[in-house]
């Protein structure tokens, strides 16, 4: 690879970075867009907020409650796959009528910020098992 090639590649790289990895600043929160999709194609993002320490910056991130909503997960979905990405969730009563939103959520050091924005992901991403499945289930109730 050339010189000149590498640079444009890297232009490239930077520019779908600034389009599609957005970070945009609200009063109390920054809103970073991930490069995925909800099943219902809504775009997906994590919410980082400063919590209050005297340790260093510590920050939420967190989905907002849009997987649970998106993905019209119950409440025992959302314990097995926060119990699986050691994440935290907002308690909310069993029941089965979806979609609701439940923030899923890690506070960290700022220095772990990367490995609970990658939890998350992971966790969205796991989530289409859940969806996947509903729909096979469908499927064999029509036949």
């Amino acid at each position: 690879m050339t010189q000149k090639d590498y640079n444009k590649i890297k232009e490239a790289c930077k520019k779908f970075r600034e389009e599609n990895l957005r970070a945009e600043k609200f009063d109390d929160h920054i809103e970073m867009l991930l490069p995925m999709l909800y099943d219902d194609n809504d775009g997906a993002c994590v919410l980082i907020t400063p919590q209050p320490s005297d340790e260093g910056l510590y920050v939420k991130v967190s989905d907002a409650g849009e997987t649970s909503f998106h993905q019209e997960l119950t409440m025992p979905e959302v314990r097995e796959l926060c119990a699986r990405y050691h994440l935290q969730f907002d308690d909310m009563p069993d029941h089965e009528q979806t979609p609701f939103e439940c923030e899923i959520y890690k506070v960290v050091h700022i220095d772990d910020f990367d490995k609970a924005v990658w939890q998350i992901i992971m966790l969205i991403r796991d989530s289409y098992e859940y969806v996947m499945a509903r729909r096979i289930i469908s499927r064999i109730k029509q036949r």
